[in-house]
């Protein structure tokens, strides 16, 4: 039996960016700039007690812009401070006539090359912080976690060639304040960089009111040549009609919300208060090595991280080596293998990345993207409003199961993760910052390979509660126990998929395989169409917050099983000596039967009859609201 053509892949990048290297020259503090480059030195400080008949010295050596540069070759491997520390703490004993000894060495601030400082303060109004924190955790020395937490003063009549002075070392925490111009923010010449002459107000009211007014003419005139132009392109090329004309209409209806989060992140910032989430509600009861920043940076949200990358990589690669039939015919055609995104920074990442490893000699062409105003393939939630619709409607069921679900099971939550938190009660937190928790364990498995930290907080039952905590919503917003429209709204897809099918099967020399490159509701909406939670289920009972234990483990609607990360769905086509056309249905690269195949590789037409009612769907008929 020969393969055809590997119709579809859809890979999934669910992770956010990987962290951005500390930055000592503009470090960001309570949204103030500082520059801390020229602490940008290794100090040492020193202390001794007299523990006869010995004398015993305690030193530390810090960088508190990256970490501690190697011992020389003549210090003992021993005795040298462990790799990737910021901070290092060594206590050395000396006794008269006797060689010196040290005993102890220790990184009090810094573990892995991932690990990176936090800059903690808290601002009044406009003013820049006059004072904040450097914190950062350690190495775990008798199942206490060190840390160092450095305390910086903004001193102008100092200079920044001044030490820190020691505070302390207790419970592991090391205790240092500095007092240094460095620690003023930029810009900060004792009264916030303002001048308060009334003369100079005067000018820069009228420079300040020349450049608005030119910048308001030039966006009034840009916003009225963009519209114009817009619904002429739509309305004599693409052939649209009525609200359809809007140039990225998609967007314009995102763009409400967009301005509602901004205002909210600005307030924030002027009030002084920070939204970073987890950092405010569980900052003060985890280990602060656990919170790391690129989970909460929202300007990171949309970029494929470093393990995103790496992962999708690894995946072209696996495919290169399953289909190299159809890697050879790319020497004939450039376009037997093509690539198609939707329209988001991470899903072109992901393509690309997938499309370096799988042609590393770059014989095929580049991916091509889908705007994503008229994306009905990949993106289709942006382009349906019946399932926007749909989306608000069925809000207040899933309100009504969860708070199901967490009267049934939430003390049981609760109780389970008091035991690994260092302060308070687990009953302080909410079940859904609970879910949070738990959510942060799966982004440290998938983009870390870390174990050691929010995982240690739940079970295989708590994950499993949790999980269906979180599938309560998605089997019903995405899923098949929502709206009907869940069910077809990838029918413009399948549709596409079928025209390939038929295409390959009318000439088979010239068969193209297609890799696409969506979203987890992208892949959530086909398996609606194909029925795979029947096919994976022991049993299909409706998800809901009153449903045992016991029938949750038998649900065939599972994220972790459908849409991990990295997900990707894959459909086979292959033909026989007579010509007889069959298909193998792959998820995340294993075989799934459909209900009417016998076999792996199952005749075509049991898919053909599976998406009859579908295929060449009137799209924008069936998402009308």
């Amino acid at each position: 039996m020969q393969i055809l053509s590997a119709l579809v892949v859809s890979v999934l990048a669910l992770s956010n960016g990987a962290a951005a290297a500390f930055d000592c020259k503009k470090a960001q503090v309570a949204g103030f700039t500082y520059d801390l480059s020229a602490l940008s030195t290794e100090i040492t400080l020193e202390s001794n007690a007299t523990t006869p008949p010995t004398i015993t010295g305690t030193n530390y050596k810090l960088n508190i812009c990256g970490p501690l540069a190697s011992a020389p070759d003549s210090v003992p491997e021993i005795d040298r401070c462990p790799a990737n520390a910021w901070v290092c703490r060594s206590v050395t004993n000396y006794k008269k006539d006797e060689k010196s000894r040290v005993t102890e060495v220790n990184a009090v601030a810094g573990v892995s090359s991932k690990d990176e400082p936090s800059l903690e303060a808290r601002a009044s109004g406009n003013e820049s912080p006059r004072e904040f924190h450097w914190k950062m955790s350690g190495t775990k020395v008798d199942n206490v976690e060190w840390s160092a937490d450095i305390k910086l003063v903004c001193d102008k009549s100092a200079k920044n060639e001044n030490p820190p002075t020691l505070v302390g070392f207790s419970q592991g925490v090391l205790s240092l304040e500095w007092s240094v111009p460095a620690a003023c923010a930029l810009g900060d010449s004792g009264d916030g960089g303002k001048d308060k002459s009334p003369d100079n107000d005067k000018d820069d009211t009228s420079s300040q009111g020349g450049f608005f007014s030119t910048l308001f003419t030039l966006f009034i005139v840009g916003s009225t040549l963009y519209l114009v132009v817009g619904v002429l392109y739509k309305s004599l090329v693409v052939r649209a009609t009525g609200l359809d004309m809007i140039p990225n209409l998609a967007f314009w209806r995102e763009f409400p919300y967009l301005c509602a989060d901004f205002a909210q992140h600005m307030w924030d910032m002027a009030s002084g208060r920070r939204r970073d989430g987890i950092y405010t509600e569980l900052g003060d009861r985890v280990p602060h090595a656990w919170l790391k920043p690129d989970m909460v940076n929202k300007t990171k949200a949309a970029e494929l991280s470093t393990s995103g990358y790496t992962t999708s990589a690894k995946l072209g690669q696996r495919m290169h080596q399953r289909y190299p039939e159809l890697w050879s015919r790319l020497e004939s055609n450039a376009q037997t293998i093509q690539f198609v995104s939707s329209e988001f920074q991470r899903t072109i990442a992901t393509a690309n990345a997938f499309r370096s490893a799988a042609d590393p000699q770059n014989q095929t062409l580049p991916v091509k993207v889908i705007p994503l105003d008229s994306d009905s393939i990949l993106a289709m939630k942006l382009t349906c409003p019946r399932w926007a619709a749909a989306k608000t409607t069925v809000q207040t069921q899933v309100a009504n199961e969860i708070s199901t679900f967490d009267a049934i099971y939430g003390a049981e939550l609760q109780a389970h993760v008091s035991k690994g938190l260092l302060k308070h009660s687990a009953h302080e937190l909410t079940p859904e910052q609970i879910q949070t928790m738990y959510r942060l364990c799966g982004y440290d498995v998938s983009l870390y390979s870390e174990h050691s930290h929010w995982c240690t907080l739940f079970d295989e039952r708590t994950s499993a509660l949790l999980e269906l905590r979180s599938d309560i919503r998605y089997s019903r917003v995405y899923g098949p126990y929502g709206a009907l429209i869940n069910q077809h709204i990838a029918c413009s897809l399948f549709s596409t998929i079928v025209k390939d099918i038929d295409q390959a099967l009318r000439n088979p020399s010239t068969a193209s395989s297609m890799f696409r490159f969506g979203h987890a509701e992208t892949l959530m909406f086909v398996s609606n169409l194909l029925g795979l939670d029947q096919a994976l289920g022991l049993t299909a009972p409706p998800i809901t917050g009153n449903m045992t234990f016991e029938q949750s483990l038998h649900r065939g609607f599972r994220t972790t099983t459908l849409v991990p990360f990295s997900s990707n769905l894959g459909i086979e086509l292959y033909v026989d000596q007579t010509s007889q056309a069959f298909f193998r249905l792959l998820l995340n690269e294993r075989v799934v039967r459909l209900p009417g195949c016998t076999s792996d590789v199952c005749p075509l037409g049991v898919l053909r009859s599976k998406l009859a009612d579908d295929v060449g769907c009137a799209y924008a008929d069936i998402c009308q609201v």
